[in-house]
């Protein structure tokens, strides 16, 4: 089993970040076996880290996964610090 791994630095409180991923939907169907994503927040100064941990089978689409994961938590970031 593949195990993608991203983080960001976010200069919003940890709140606001568990309310927006606690709304995230993957809307990108993939051929997988198995999925398995979780996320963590840590305060960081006045922002937070915000961790995306993601298991994936077959091992092969490992790397198709980073790259979606990846755009995600990149979203993420600048959604929630232009404020929208």
């Amino acid at each position: 089993m593949a195990t993608v791994r991203v983080e960001a630095v976010i200069d919003v409180s940890a709140a606001r970040v568990w309310d927006a991923v606690a709304d995230v939907v993957e809307g990108q169907r993939m051929p997988l076996t198995y999925h398995h994503a979780s996320f963590q927040v840590f305060g960081e100064g006045d922002g937070c880290r915000l961790v995306w941990v993601t298991d994936v089978l077959p091992h092969a689409m490992a790397p198709m996964v980073r790259g979606v994961v990846e755009r995600g938590i990149t979203e993420i970031k600048e959604t929630l610090e232009s404020g929208s």
